[in-house]
């Protein structure tokens, strides 16, 4: 008998507040097409924190597609997480996500929250094989933020999917 072969595994960082959502989308969309023309015969596996902003919305998009899977990664027990979303309908697209994914990892307790996300991003590149990056292309505002994601993705040499959140552009994809 013959296995499927393994997911491709995406890893998500990115900000929280995305300035232009529906183009966000369409971006993420051609990435993941992108990535299904280069391995038509791997389904997708997002590895994302379920934090506000693009890491959501990447989950989102990811399992719209039939078969793709997800694994969140918390960077603390899920009630302490939840207190970071400060509304009703965050939480309550938390808790669907949360419940959609196949995986869920619950990372060892950190000193500060800060910590805890720096180890929820390395977990994400610990596992991928890619790394989508929804980002302005700023440096990094502390440890654990999306540049220092991108900037240990490129000390790993993982291939990068960027879309330039600022104005929703891609800046870098490797070519094969």
């Amino acid at each position: 008998m013959t296995r499927p072969p393994l997911p491709l595994t995406v890893s998500v960082t990115g900000h929280r507040v995305l300035p232009h959502p529906a183009s966000t989308d369409a971006a993420i969309d051609r990435v993941l097409d992108q990535l299904a023309r280069q391995f038509p015969d791997r389904k997708i596996r997002a590895v994302s924190a379920l934090a506000e902003g693009a890491d959501r919305v990447a989950a989102h998009r990811v399992l719209a597609r039939a078969g793709n899977a997800l694994t969140a990664v918390l960077p603390m027990p899920a009630a302490e997480y939840r207190k970071d979303f400060a509304t009703d309908a965050s939480q309550q697209d938390f808790n669907a996500l949360l419940a959609a994914a196949d995986e869920v990892v619950e990372l060892p307790p950190q000193p500060t929250r800060r910590q805890a996300y720096e180890s929820a991003g390395a977990y994400g590149l610990d596992r991928a094989d890619v790394l989508l990056a929804i980002w302005d292309g700023l440096t990094a505002r502390g440890p654990g933020g999306t540049a220092e994601v991108v900037a240990m993705a490129r000390a790993r040499r993982l291939p990068l999917a960027w879309i330039n959140g600022a104005d929703v552009s891609y800046e870098n994809w490797p070519a094969g």
